[in-house]
């Protein structure tokens, strides 16, 4: 069994062009690197961004922009991202897909990790919960607030942070 993967990355971007580029910079070297990735091929959803993302910042073949028409905001920037990616599925396939912010809060050094698990529970979405935000206090104050309320109605643990894969082929 191949144990090699061919990997997306989902990830939305509003003006954070900077941010972007050293994302796709760690996660190329780490591709290259990788003993578990086989491709790696990186989705940016520019979630009508008013500042242009530099191109020749972005010499690699493996990076597509999505360019919405609208600010549909972060979530819906993420589906909008993964339903592009099933309407691909006859063009090109995927073992599995990473879910991840641009901005440096999720590690690319996690996404082998992310991969590596997923081979332990095949039939799961793995998620992985950040150990620390590096916002402000009323920020951290009002994502435990909107946890604790979904929690409460969900009658189950729910958090508001996504970084996650979902594993295509099993």
């Amino acid at each position: 069994m191949n144990n090699e993967k061919d990997l997306a990355i989902v990830t939305p971007i509003y003006n954070d062009w900077q941010s972007f580029y050293v994302l796709v910079d760690k996660l190329n070297d780490i591709s290259v690197n990788s003993k578990i990735i086989n491709t790696l091929k990186i989705f940016a959803i520019n979630d009508c961004s008013s500042i242009e993302p530099d191109c020749t910042r972005l010499k690699s073949t493996n990076i597509s922009i999505i360019h919405l028409t609208s600010n549909v905001g972060h979530q819906k920037a993420i589906a909008l991202g993964l339903a592009y990616l099933a309407h691909l599925a006859n063009e090109e396939e995927f073992d599995a897909v990473v879910v991840m912010d641009a901005d440096g809060e999720d590690k690319p050094e996690d996404v082998e990790k992310l991969l590596l698990e997923s081979q332990k529970l095949p039939n799961k979405i793995i998620f992985a919960k950040r150990s620390k935000r590096n916002e402000g206090v009323l920020f951290n104050s009002f994502i435990i607030f909107i946890n604790m309320y979904s929690n409460f109605l969900q009658g189950s643990q729910y958090h508001l942070e996504i970084f996650l894969l979902y594993r295509l082929t099993y």
